[in-house]
């Protein structure tokens, strides 16, 4: 492609970006924007995100354009995308529609950053463009899966101590829900994802649902190991009529132990890591030690 040609797309993609955006904007201003959720967890997390950071920027337009990707046959993406929002928490009150809506957007975003990166590199426009698109459709789901992250290793932090509160709370007199609701009480964050999960666990038990039911969902909710363990842990003591308290201390003994060897197992590995990099070092420091000393031997010798 020619320079001449080159600049002839960049500067017609710069005209037709605004049009595209007042025409977008006449579409969002006439066309009527579908209702907030307002209750549960997804609207308590929406009146949250409308209240920080740049989202409130992008709300309206990712409502406008959710209900277009509603209409799109992509059901398998869409049960994707809904599990793992349910992961990370219900992030930003978002269902699947929506998120898919935030990723085009914040491309849409993204694409005249892109446009001037590539006037940088004339010769790589296309493929600097493209890759702006990209980045800019992956940057909320990259956002997604870190708060997912984090939200599975608070709890995998905290659940061993309060499994074990809970079987002293229980050994005390209270029951199963009573336990739970004073964990939450004496909390020092009663929105950590942990406590946030133990709320909605006796929300469901005030519903009418059985404990069974309650905490299957909660282990459906967060899929790790230690939180199934503890899940069908309960349930069995429940179902068997086993003593719950013990079931619980029994069961918080183990999961500290389970912790302290993931913690030697992953100390031992980035022992082996360090390997590499501090051979790198060693040398390093030798070759500064010692090549002074083989520069003068070789000068006094007159071999430099």
């Amino acid at each position: 492609m020619t320079p001449t040609a080159t600049m002839a797309i960049k500067f017609a993609a710069l005209f037709l970006l605004p049009a595209g955006l007042l025409a977008f904007t006449y579409m969002l201003a006439s066309h009527p924007l579908p209702p907030l959720p307002k209750l549960g967890r997804r609207g308590l997390r929406r009146r949250r995100a409308l209240e920080e950071g740049f989202y409130p920027l992008f709300d309206p337009a990712v409502r406008l354009v959710a209900l277009v990707v509603q209409k799109l046959p992509i059901p398998d993406l869409r049960r994707s995308v809904s599990e793992k929002l349910k992961l990370a928490g219900d992030w930003k009150g978002l269902n699947a529609n929506e998120f898919i809506a935030l990723c085009f957007v914040s491309s849409c975003v993204s694409l005249p950053f892109a446009i001037l990166v590539s006037s940088l590199a004339p010769n790589l426009t296309t493929h600097v463009v493209l890759g702006g698109i990209l980045l800019g459709a992956a940057i909320p789901y990259a956002r997604m899966t870190e708060e997912a992250d984090l939200r599975v290793g608070h709890i995998h932090k905290h659940l061993p101590a309060a499994v074990e509160l809970m079987s002293l709370c229980m050994g005390a007199g209270l029951d199963f829900p009573g336990s739970i609701r004073q964990i939450i009480t004496t909390a020092p964050d009663r929105h950590a994802p942990l406590y946030d999960e133990f709320g909605r666990v006796l929300q469901e038990l005030d519903l009418g649902r059985t404990r069974k039911q309650a905490l299957t969902a909660f282990g459906e909710r967060v899929p790790s190991q230690q939180v199934q363990d503890f899940v069908s842990s309960v349930v069995q003591a429940e179902e068997k009529g086993n003593p719950l308290a013990n079931v619980l201390r029994i069961q918080a003994a183990l999961q500290r132990a389970k912790r302290s060897s993931a913690v030697e197992e992953a100390a031992g590995k980035a022992a082996v890591k360090l390997m590499f990099p501090s051979g790198l070092l060693l040398i390093s420091v030798l070759i500064l030690v010692l090549a002074p000393v083989l520069i003068d031997n070789q000068l006094s010798s007159g071999g430099l």
